[in-house]
């Protein structure tokens, strides 16, 4: 990690490929789209690595590069929705999803709407499948301070939902 905040990019792909694979799962989960996402996911990276001297805690970087890749998807969604709004004819716009497709979205909309922590520890658990104690390690929190984060984000992601559907 010194090597990496001294610029030296060799050790920072060192670094960050421990987890390329959890941010591209995080970023396509928010954004939908692989190639987008796989878009995202560079960029997130780019960014981490320009600025990794503002990393405070070294032992945190991991939950500080996806809240980074959870900025780069919000970005790059509302950069889709801006294409699609412009290309579309207002009655495309207004065709009937399929069931399934509405319910992903809604999903994908009630998670994204969460705030941190509970976003990115729900996205983790649910989408990612990782237990509570693997989360703690990738974020450098006790798995205690995860389970109860999961614990308030269960009835907050149910009323999003239930709003949505």
């Amino acid at each position: 990690m010194a090597r990496a905040r001294s610029g030296e990019a060799s050790a920072f792909e060192a670094v960050a490929s421990r987890h390329v694979k959890a941010v591209f799962g995080l970023v396509r989960q928010q954004i939908g789209d692989e190639h987008a996402a796989e878009d995202a996911t560079q960029q997130a990276l780019i960014l981490a690595y320009r600025s990794l001297h503002q990393l405070d805690d070294p032992g945190r970087f991991a939950g500080w590069l996806y809240r980074i890749a959870f900025r780069e998807a919000k970005r790059a969604v509302l950069d889709g929705a801006r294409e699609v709004a412009t290309d579309r004819l207002p009655e495309q716009a207004a065709e009937i999803r399929t069931s399934d497709a509405e319910r992903n979205l809604a999903v994908r909309e009630a998670v994204g709407s969460l705030e941190e922590p509970y976003r990115l520890v729900v996205t983790l658990k649910y989408l990612e499948g990782l237990d509570a104690v693997e989360i703690g390690k990738r974020l450098g929190i006790p798995h205690g301070t995860v389970r109860a984060q999961l614990s308030r984000a269960m009835p907050l992601l149910r009323e999003k939902l239930r709003r949505l559907l």
